[in-house]
């Protein structure tokens, strides 16, 4: 699709097919001076993008706001232009005590209540990352010698959401 996204304001061209995704639009700044090349493309809402290499591979970096509603409009509108590769940064929530600030979470899988988000009737089963992009974060973390957690994840449309439904689920998978 070649036309202006709604939301982000891209179009083909504008953005790699690699994506890295914080939510704060205050993060992809910071986030850009870690690449080579970085330039600023576009601000629009809570969609903040900037391009940009880092070891010669060429990457953006796009805010998505709070959340899934705003993340799929992102997601949606980069992968109508182009983008394949979205590797999703920053906080999240955890129920594992075991789990400490700072830690780095990688999720191989995710698991919706019900078998939807947003209205998307999706299968029960749990949707599955990209194996390769997992494979290579979790070596970047043993090789920076980081903390790290892999493995399955729960996504819900609100933010605040009881963890019954989730417990009820892991335990079924």
């Amino acid at each position: 699709m070649e036309k202006l996204q709604p939301h982000i304001k891209c179009r083909k061209g504008n953005i790699s097919k690699n994506l890295l995704l914080p939510g704060d639009p205050g993060r992809v700044p910071i986030i850009a001076k870690h690449l080579s090349d970085a330039k600023k493309i576009r601000y629009n809402r809570e969609f903040f993008s900037y391009n940009g290499k880092y070891k010669d591979v060429p990457i953006s970096v796009m805010s998505t706001g709070i959340g899934c509603p705003s993340t799929l409009i992102a997601m949606e509108e980069l992968a109508n232009i182009g983008a394949e590769n979205f590797i999703r940064i920053g906080t999240c929530g955890g129920l594992k005590n075991s789990v400490k600030p700072g830690d780095l979470i990688i999720v191989d899988s995710a698991i919706k209540p019900n078998g939807k988000i947003l209205g998307y009737e999706l299968s029960k089963d749990p949707v599955k990352a990209d194996k390769k992009i997992t494979k290579a974060l979790v070596n970047a973390a043993k090789k920076l010698n980081i903390r790290f957690h892999k493995g399955l994840n729960r996504t819900h449309d609100s933010f605040y959401e009881s963890t019954e439904d989730f417990l009820k689920i892991k335990k079924e998978n």
